[in-house]
C-alpha cells in the first residue's frame, strides 16, 4: 500500500484566547494543500459554528508554511463563506510563500484589499494571467492597421 501524497507538514489549526469575544483567532501550523484542505474547511467551519456571534475571523499565518491551489482554493470558499455570514477575514502574519501564491494569482486583492493596496478588490497583480488579445487589440497595435478580409469567396478561374 502506498502513502498519501503529502508536500508538507500536516495543517493543524489552533484557537487563541481574545480578550474580544466577537473576534475569532485560529493559528494556523503547516502546510495547506491538497490533502489538508476539506479538513481545514470543515474545522473553521466548526469554530465559526460554536461562536454564532463572531463578527472577524483572523488566520495567524505565521506557521503556514505554504500552499497549493488546492489550498488558495480553500481560502477563497472560507472567504466565501465568511461573507456570507457577515464575518469578516483577516490574513495575518502571511509568510513570503504564501503572499507570493497570492499576489502571483491575484487572489490577495480578494482576500485582503488592503494588504493589496487598499483599493477594495480593484488592484490588479503585477504577474497576470495570459489572456489571449482580441482582434481590435492586435489591428490597432499593427502599424499598418487592420488587415482586410475578403468579403467574396475567392475563385479560382
Amino acid at each position: 500500500m502506498t502513502t498519501p501524497y503529502r508536500f508538507g507538514p500536516p495543517l493543524r489549526l489552533e484557537a487563541a484566547a481574545d480578550a474580544d469575544a466577537q473576534v475569532l483567532k485560529l493559528a494556523v501550523h503547516g502546510y495547506l494543500g491538497y490533502d489538508s484542505a476539506d479538513e481545514f474547511l470543515d474545522q473553521t467551519s466548526r469554530h465559526l459554528e460554536d461562536r454564532p456571534h463572531t463578527t472577524a475571523l483572523h488566520l495567524d499565518c505565521a506557521g503556514l508554511q505554504g500552499m497549493d491551489s488546492m489550498g488558495l482554493s480553500a481560502l477563497l470558499m472560507l472567504h466565501r463563506r465568511t461573507t456570507a455570514a457577515h464575518v469578516t477575514l483577516r490574513l495575518d502574519a502571511r509568510p513570503a510563500p504564501v503572499d507570493r501564491v497570492l499576489e502571483l494569482t491575484g487572489a490577495l486583492a480578494y482576500l485582503d484589499p488592503e494588504a493589496a493596496g487598499g483599493d477594495n478588490g480593484e488592484h490588479r497583480s503585477r504577474e497576470r494571467a495570459y489572456r489571449q488579445p482580441s482582434e481590435e487589440a492586435m489591428s490597432a497595435a499593427s502599424p499598418s492597421g487592420p488587415t482586410p478580409r475578403p468579403t467574396q469567396p475567392e475563385s479560382s478561374a
